[in-house]
């Protein structure tokens, strides 16, 4: 029933979340580097609330599906993943100085979870287990988009509300994000829908953020390096000598 999925997905984000601040608490691990390793817990609980829920690996969309749809949308999704790459590069400074991701010092284990691993754990919360168990239930169409698809695709955006909750990004930064990333949502969810495959989300979610947080992280890089030459390169002001004429 439609309305067990949801319960199952606000009990997997509560759970994930308790076991995060659990291992926070008891380990050095903090942002990334925790999301790495809950991910293998977060598909497990993904995969087991499939299995209560009675949804098959082909609801799931774990199969290759239909291939030449699913790699076009996947070809369609590069010009988006590179328009985001390069307004961050022309982004204010001050802007991309703000986001509390994209850590200079740490890049290794975010650009690790943006290019492999945020889209098996995310899409298969979101589009395999959500929307492939709603469309089970809900036939609804609205033109060649199945309306499974489109619930989909708002509750991802709105479930980013938790950035802002933990402050991992601002409410102000959610407000300007939030019609890109409902743009992003439906294309992850009608690829998911004409495909029938993970596959594809998957690879276009990886693709998106993974140039995301590389250009996040290049520009930061930028920015440091920029500011530290300024602040070394200023010659210091000759002093007065004691015996100098006046």
């Amino acid at each position: 029933m439609p309305y067990l999925l949801v319960l199952f997905l606000i009990l997997h984000v509560l759970i994930i979340r308790l076991f995060g601040k659990a291992l926070e608490r008891k380990t050095q691990l903090r942002g990334f580097a925790l999301l790495l390793v809950l991910s293998p817990f977060s598909i497990s609980l993904s995969l087991l609330f499939a299995r209560i829920s009675g949804l098959s690996f082909r609801e799931l969309g774990i199969s290759l599906g239909d291939f030449i749809p699913g790699m076009l949308f996947f070809i369609l999704s590069v010009p988006m993943g590179l328009l985001s790459f390069f307004s961050i590069l022309r982004a204010p400074a001050v802007w991309i100085m703000r986001i509390r991701y994209g850590n200079v010092d740490k890049s290794r284990p975010q650009l690790v979870y943006s290019w492999l691993v945020v889209g098996v754990v995310e899409e298969l919360l979101y589009r395999g287990f959500f929307q492939g168990g709603l469309s089970k239930y809900i036939k609804t169409n609205f033109f060649t988009v199945e309306l499974a698809t489109v619930i989909a695709s708002i509750v991802f955006v709105f479930i980013h509300i938790g950035n802002v909750l933990v402050k991992a990004e601002s409410f102000r930064n959610f407000r300007k994000d939030f019609v890109p990333r409902l743009f992003a949502s439906f294309i992850l969810g009608y690829s998911f829908q004409i495909s029938r495959s993970l596959l594809y989300p998957v690879l276009i979610h990886n693709l998106l953020d993974g140039l995301t947080m590389t250009g996040l992280i290049y520009r930061k890089k930028r920015i440091l390096n920029e500011r530290h030459e300024i602040l070394f390169s200023k010659e210091p002001v000759p002093k007065k000598d004691e015996g100098q004429e006046k």
